[in-house]
């Protein structure tokens, strides 16, 4: 369980509070991390689920987890699609359109970190006859986002 990608999500307004029992108690217990704080989360009942956000953040907390921003969570879940781009899990369009998605949720008119991504998604959507050409375009901003410059062929 990579929390600190579940925590990218939550901020991001992608993962629900209504689904922090099944997503991060459940899986959570699953994957070894048994505490009190995650058997609580996993247990909350439909009629309980207010509890989820207070307990995920005690998670959080006892995991010594950094408190990250919505531009640091998108930052997060551009390198995660990036790799499933990369990996052929996520059409180049599908990956764009998510990170579209994720750089309007940032809420921060002076976050452009994924407007590559954008560009692209846009142009995929009014330009279907260049479909192949955005989409190395995408390859190639994602390659940038997973493999660290010094890593990178020339």
């Amino acid at each position: 369980m990579d929390l600190l990608f579940t925590q990218a999500l939550w901020v991001l307004g992608l993962l629900s509070d209504e689904r922090l029992p099944e997503e991060v108690g459940i899986r959570g217990l699953e994957a070894g991390l048994d505490s009190e704080m995650f058997r609580m989360l996993a247990c909350l009942t439909p009629s309980e689920v207010f509890e989820a956000h207070r307990l995920f953040e005690h998670i959080l907390e006892a995991q010594r987890m950094p408190v990250l921003s919505r531009s640091e969570a998108a930052h997060i879940y551009a390198k995660n699609i990036s790799s499933q781009i990369l990996s052929g899990v996520l059409p180049p369009q599908d990956g764009a359109n998510l990170l579209w998605d994720a750089s309007i949720r940032v809420n921060d008119p002076s976050f452009h970190d994924l407007d590559t991504f954008i560009y692209a998604a846009s142009e995929l959507q009014s330009r279907p006859e260049d479909a192949e050409f955005f989409s190395r375009e995408i390859i190639k901003e994602a390659r940038d986002w997973v493999i660290p410059e010094e890593g990178r062929r020339k």
